[in-house]
C-alpha cells in the first residue's frame, strides 16, 4: 500500500529547521476566486524557487515514506501533505500494484485540497523529477477546479495516468 507521511516533528523543530510542516487555516476566505494557480516542481527546482507570497498549499510527493522533502517556513503557506508512491502507473516486477498509488492516497488529496480551497490561491505540487507524478497530480486538479488541464500534457511533462485517473474519480471527492 503506498503510504502518507505527516510531519513527526513538533512545531519548535520545525522552526528551528527553517521548515513549517503544517500551518493553521486562515479564517478568511480568499475571494474572488476565478481560477486556481497551480505550480508543478521536481524536487530540486521546488528548492530553488522563491517563496510563493500568495496563500497556498504544498502536496509534497516522495518515493519513499522515509524521505521527507524539506519545506521553507512560509506564512502564506496554510498546510502540507506528504505522500510516497513509486513512479508507476502498472504493476511490474519492481512495483506491486498495493505499492502504486492508491485511491486512499487520492482521497487523501481531494480533502487536503476541498478543506484548504476558499483560504488559498495557488497549489504547489512536487515529486523526485517533477515529470510524471506532480504533473499528474497537477492535471487533475487544474481540470477539476479550473476545467482545463492542456498545460499538463503534450509538453515537457507526462502524467502518470493511473494518479491522474485516479484523482478524476468524482466518487472521491466530498
Amino acid at each position: 500500500m503506498g503510504h502518507q507521511r505527516l510531519s513527526d516533528t513538533t512545531a519548535a523543530d520545525d522552526e528551528k529547521e527553517g521548515l513549517l510542516l503544517t500551518a493553521p487555516v486562515s479564517a478568511e476566505p480568499v475571494l474572488p476566486f476565478e481560477a486556481m494557480e497551480i505550480f508543478v516542481y521536481s524536487r530540486n527546482a521546488f528548492d530553488a524557487a522563491r517563496r510563493h507570497e500568495a496563500p497556498h498549499v504544498v502536496i509534497s510527493i516522495t518515493s519513499s515514506p522515509d524521505d521527507v522533502a524539506r519545506v521553507r517556513a512560509n506564512k502564506a503557506c496554510r498546510g502540507i501533505l506528504r505522500l510516497s508512491f513509486p513512479d508507476a502507473d502498472s504493476p511490474s516486477e519492481r512495483f506491486f500494484e498495493h505499492e502504486l498509488f492508491s485511491r486512499e492516497q487520492a482521497a487523501f488529496i481531494w480533502n487536503f485540497v476541498d478543506e484548504h480551497l476558499p483560504h488559498i490561491e495557488r497549489i504547489l505540487v512536487h515529486c523526485d523529477a517533477g515529470f510524471s507524478r506532480s504533473p499528474a497530480v497537477g492535471a487533475a486538479l487544474a481540470r477539476v477546479l479550473n476545467g482545463d488541464d492542456a498545460e499538463f500534457f503534450g509538453g515537457r511533462y507526462r502524467p502518470n495516468m493511473l494518479v491522474y485517473r485516479s484523482l478524476l474519480d468524482p466518487s472521491l471527492r466530498r
